[in-house]
């Protein structure tokens, strides 16, 4: 054994790494901190006497110490390189992405791990940020429009795919509990496609909007749409729909016992 402790031991094996601007971790199989590069040093603001022996998940204090998914126990158990992210405590909170190299000594046994961090929190607020912005997007591309009392309507227009399908879901249900609505009017004539993965949203929407109490319609299926359906196999026989929105509309006063009366105005 005397190779792999002058492997973890020898200072000058690891001089190279202090070379490198990005974060540098050794440790041994024992959790023991054998090197810090100096770029870690520096985020820590200490050196590397003070934190030589100490336990890496002490000192760097992640999200993933001490779980299944500790980067060390990965490496060094499965003798191959970890990846991952994670919260870290240690340095103030940063988000970083982390890859873990097993250490061998010369009988190629694991005998610790070499450990690269890069800080990745500007990319990740960056990346909430985005989903932010889509998740508003998607809000304002999916308007529920109030019809008359206790009828909405929901115009779908452009591509709907699984994401989106789930947010017009979400944001329909809202609407039914709030406005305490009984009849909602989903118009698809604005959807250039539409196939099994559509109808099959289409379908659980009108299915949880029925679990509230509320009645679902289906409007803008065209003759090339419902041939389409008959095609793919897919059964809409227990949904209502309706070619034109304005006869969805029609039907939905009928379901709330309202109608429209022509005023003269002479």
């Amino acid at each position: 054994m005397a190779e792999a402790k002058n492997i973890l031991t020898n200072h000058k094996d690891f001089d190279l790494f202090s070379l490198l601007p990005t974060p540098v971790t050794v440790i041994d199989k024992d959790y023991n901190i054998r090197f810090f590069n100096d770029a870690l040093l520096d985020l820590l603001d200490t050196t590397l006497p003070e934190v030589k022996g100490k336990k890496c998940f002490d000192v760097l204090m992640t999200d993933k110490c001490r779980t299944e998914n500790c980067p060390r126990d990965r490496a060094i158990e499965e003798g191959m390189t970890s990846k991952g992210e994670a919260i870290c405590q240690g340095l103030g909170g940063m988000t970083i992405r982390y890859f873990g190299t097993p250490l061998k000594d010369d009988h190629d046994r694991n005998v610790g791990f070499v450990e690269t961090i890069f800080d990745i929190t500007e990319e990740k607020r960056l990346e909430e940020k985005v989903t932010q912005a889509a998740q508003e997007i998607l809000k304002v591309a999916n308007p529920i429009v109030p019809v008359f009392e206790e009828v909405i309507a929901l115009p779908v227009i452009g591509t709907l795919d699984s994401q989106r399908a789930q947010q017009i879901m979400e944001d329909l249900l809202q609407a039914v509990v709030k406005t305490q609505s009984r009849v909602v009017i989903i118009d698809i004539t604005g959807v250039p496609v539409v196939d099994t993965l559509v109808a099959t949203h289409l379908l659980k929407t009108a299915n949880a909007v029925r679990l509230l109490g509320a009645s679902a319609i289906i409007t803008g299926i065209s003759p090339i749409i419902a041939q389409t359906l008959v095609t793919l196999g897919v059964d809409l026989s227990d949904v209502i729909t309706q070619a034109r929105m304005v006869d969805g509309v029609a039907l939905a006063l009928k379901i709330v016992d309202k109608h429209v009366v022509n005023l003269d105005r002479e």
